[in-house]
């Protein structure tokens, strides 16, 4: 058998609560949310109009951050995440304020830059990209090494990207 938490709901299973997302709907089991995320927990107490929806409202998060934010919250595992497709997820997490999966997701990222960088890889692009909206969902780890590399290779970043 498979265990439960290898299984990420699919949007036409019988679930609880749909959310509706910027570029689609997505499912979810309502006592898994809220037993995982005490922002939910709030969303979905007797005060919020969520707590009587069929259809909650999600505005600002992609089907892609919230799939990841799901496979958090159902496995306790780290998001698939890449520098490339971060932020969604980063800010995701800054919202609901879940620190763990801020904190995996910054492992999984600073991890697949160090990567790239030991492949003779470049990291200069990402790093410049991801920078501010690091800074302003409180992804500290992410933003620091960003800062550090770029820090460490100034010369190359003004050459590659001139103002």
């Amino acid at each position: 058998g498979t265990e439960l938490g290898d299984r990420v709901p699919e949007a036409g299973a019988l679930l609880g609560h749909l959310f509706k997302l910027d570029d689609g709907t997505h499912a979810a089991h309502k006592p898994l949310l809220m037993a995982r995320c005490d922002m939910m927990q709030a969303m979905f107490s007797d005060d919020f109009i969520e707590s009587s929806a069929r259809v909650v409202k999600f505005p600002g998060v992609s089907r892609f951050a919230f799939e990841e934010l799901l496979h958090f919250l159902y496995t306790d595992r780290p998001p698939k995440v890449s520098a490339a497709n971060c932020l969604g997820v980063v800010e995701l997490a800054n919202r609901l304020v879940l620190p763990r999966l801020m904190t995996m997701l910054e492992k999984v990222v600073i991890d697949e830059m160090n990567k790239a960088l030991e492949n003779g890889g470049d990291v200069c692009e990402d790093a410049l990209k991801i920078l501010q909206s690091c800074q302003i969902h409180n992804a500290d780890q992410l933003s620091e090494w960003c800062l550090a590399y770029l820090a460490q290779n100034y010369n190359t970043v003004c050459r590659r990207f001139p103002k």
